[in-house]
């Protein structure tokens, strides 16, 4: 029977054994973050995040509901802070990319705007230099037809 206990024993060690071993091969390096994915991965991580806590808010809720105490009660407040304050800040990120978005068309909008006033001036003003100006007001003249009288000198 000694025996029997000894296979068992041995069996469990061996299976704690590779099981451990196992953990240690399944960890793997991350690469550092690069600037360009720090914002998909704040999202995600957010959204983890939020969904974890809310499951834990309902298993905790579940749980104060059979036999409530301070301590208990208190750790579900603390995860319901915890949750509402991840959500507040994906909030905030949602609304300044909206902002920088909206910021970003209404500076097109102005440029555009812009050129186009720019566009109108260019077209209206006259682009001619003096001289041309004179010539071309000497070629639409139109002679007149007038008598020269002199004068005379009355003594």
């Amino acid at each position: 029977m000694e025996e029997n206990y000894d296979n068992v024993v041995g069996s469990l060690i061996d299976q704690l054994q590779t099981t451990n071993k196992q953990v240690i091969e399944s960890k793997k390096e991350t690469d550092p973050l690069k600037k360009e994915e720090i914002e998909d991965f704040v999202i995600q991580k957010s959204g983890k995040l939020i969904e974890g806590t809310l499951e834990m808010i309902e298993n905790v809720k579940d749980y104060i509901s059979g036999a409530p105490e301070s301590k208990d009660v208190s750790s579900l407040a603390e995860l319901v802070g915890a949750a509402t304050n991840t959500l507040e800040t994906l909030n905030k990120m949602v609304l300044s990319n909206n902002k920088n978005k909206t910021l970003i068309d209404v500076k097109k909008m102005d440029i555009e705007a812009k050129k186009d006033l720019q566009d109108t001036e260019n077209q209206t003003k006259l682009l001619a230099t003096r001289e041309e100006i004179f010539k071309a007001i000497l070629n639409r003249a139109e002679p007149i037809e007038a008598e020269i009288i002199q004068n005379k000198k009355l003594d």
